[in-house]
């Protein structure tokens, strides 16, 4: 289902829109565009309607979430089985409370709170943080789609220069000892293909 046909028709209460007035701007932006309170679906949001608009994907169970375009910003936020795959993001990725879910997207900067069992394909910046997350893989983000690289290009990330490696985990303070906390996917074990 392409959620984004029909969009200026569709009410909020289904779950997909522009900020509401009674969110608060300074979190979301005025341009935000919401997935919410979805199960069992495949939800597709095109570059038409991302380019350069803030992104929340709230409350998704056993969902498949593709982004296409150069998102401003994207939120994740109680996220449970689902696969989410993301264009470039032009600033921050913020994720919290996701749970047993695959998450593919670019950005600038990464911040993931109180989330476990996650498969993270990523391409970042700067550093992730992670702050109170359990078992939480990650691998060089892979996902590919026709005009990825303009969307890079929009998005101004650096397609040479990629963190996904490197990781502060703000519960494992010790630089001697690795952060029991994330783990690197083995070549081996990554996903090659995403045929969702």
């Amino acid at each position: 289902v392409d959620v984004t046909d029909g969009l200026k028709d569709l009410s909020l209460s289904e779950g997909i829109g522009p900020r509401q007035k009674n969110e608060p701007s300074c979190k979301f932006g005025e341009s935000a565009m919401t997935l919410s309170g979805k199960v069992d679906e495949r939800l597709i949001l095109d570059a038409e309607n991302v380019n350069k608009n803030d992104v929340l994907l709230s409350d998704l169970t056993r969902c498949i979430v593709m982004v296409y375009g150069a998102p401003s910003t994207l939120h994740m936020v109680n996220l449970k089985q689902c696969t989410v795959l993301i264009g470039p993001v032009a600033s921050s990725v913020f994720a919290h409370n996701c749970s047993q879910s695959v998450l593919a997207f670019a950005c600038q900067q990464f911040r993931l709170h109180s989330s476990t069992d996650l498969s993270i394909y990523l391409h970042v910046t700067s550093r992730a943080i992670i702050e109170d997350c359990t078992k939480i893989r990650v691998a060089p983000y892979n996902w590919n789609y026709e005009d990825q690289n303009s969307h890079f290009a929009l998005a101004g990330l650096d397609t040479k220069v990629n963190n996904w490696d490197s990781v502060d985990d703000f519960n494992w303070l010790s630089y001697e000892k690795h952060s029991p906390n994330w783990t690197i996917i083995k070549p081996e074990a990554r996903m090659k293909t995403w045929d969702v």
